[in-house]
């Protein structure tokens, strides 16, 4: 979504600067051109024109996001012959809305931003702590190795009492930045997934699959509906220390393939068992057998599994 609104802003902004240099420029006539005159010594050529070429070729072109980004400086520098590379919220509001978007898209889009900037505040912060922990240790440890060696490392070597201990914790260290933080994000993601969950979006719910792997390994995420397709999100994790996990994927199944919607409750969990027309429907999803996928939804999630399965199987 933010990449979409980067996209959108350039070509809001292009828009804008075209309309404006037209307005500060005089207006020139275009010479007209009867589709068979041709100039003097010139063939008619009957290929394809050269806008068309042109067009093809701009289609086929793509751009990354510092690009992007820079293609909307320059066009806001252009419209407003000043250096800013800043878009108002009501200007954003305004390109979405020529877009086809929502203000509740938009602004779930600048949340989602703002917390995946939070995320990577908080994951730079922690490796610079910890580069300078690591150099403190290695400059200190160091020069404590010199010192052993000026005073007689073959009588004591002392050197390595500090040595030990302290490698100890700089190995602690790097776990907690490693793998804790990411594990307290993902914590905070869930809790929110949880949340809009509880509030009573239809069209949405969480879930697990358990017992991957011999119970080593299970599998989160939120099933969600959009557009008549039934969209899996899920990561897999192992259950042990949780630090091992796999990179976020997604599953969709058109749900004019979904043949069964079943919802088995349990005192602490209900099951969601989705059938699906052909065997290969389920087939990416973990722990999917004969064309079927077992979705485990949590104890205070059933009413929401309720109303998602209401909502399949209208």
């Amino acid at each position: 979504m933010a990449y979409q609104l980067r996209v959108m802003g350039a070509m809001y902004y292009f828009q804008q600067s075209n309309a404006n240099n037209i307005g500060r420029n005089q207006m020139v006539e275009p010479i007209p051109f009867r589709k068979n005159e041709t100039c003097d010594g010139d063939d008619q050529n009957t290929d394809t024109p050269a806008s068309e070429e042109s067009h093809t070729k701009e289609d086929l072109r793509t751009y990354t996001n510092e690009e992007v980004s820079e293609i909307i400086r320059l066009a806001l520098r252009s419209v407003d012959n000043e250096d800013r590379d800043t878009v108002s919220h009501s200007e954003m509001l305004v390109i979405g809305k020529d877009f086809g978007l929502s203000p509740e898209d938009i602004e779930r889009a600048f949340v989602e931003a703002d917390k995946t900037q939070q995320t990577e505040e908080l994951e730079k912060q922690a490796r610079i702590i910890f580069l300078i922990h690591a150099a403190t240790f290695a400059v200190i440890n160091v020069g404590l190795l010199l010192l052993n060696l000026l005073t007689g490392i073959d009588k004591v070597v002392w050197f390595v009492y500090p040595l030990v201990p302290w490698g100890a914790v700089l190995g602690v260290h790097w776990v907690i930045s490693r793998f804790v933080l990411n594990w307290l994000t993902d914590m905070a993601k869930e809790l929110d997934r949880t949340n809009a969950v509880a509030h009573g979006d239809p069209l949405c719910t969480d879930f697990t699959i358990p017992d991957l792997f011999g119970s080593m390994a299970e599998a989160k995420g939120i099933a969600h509906i959009e557009d008549s397709v039934l969209s899996l999100e899920f990561e897999t994790r192992d259950t042990i220390f949780g630090a091992l996990k796999s990179k976020p994927k997604e599953v969709r199944v058109p749900l004019q393939d979904i043949t069964t919607v079943q919802l088995d409750r349990g005192l602490w969990q209900t099951k969601l068992r989705l059938r699906g027309r052909e065997l290969h429907c389920f087939t990416e999803v973990p722990g999917s057998s004969g064309g079927e996928a077992v979705l485990v939804i949590a104890r205070q999630s059933r009413l929401a599994a309720e109303r998602f399965a209401r909502v399949l199987t209208e």
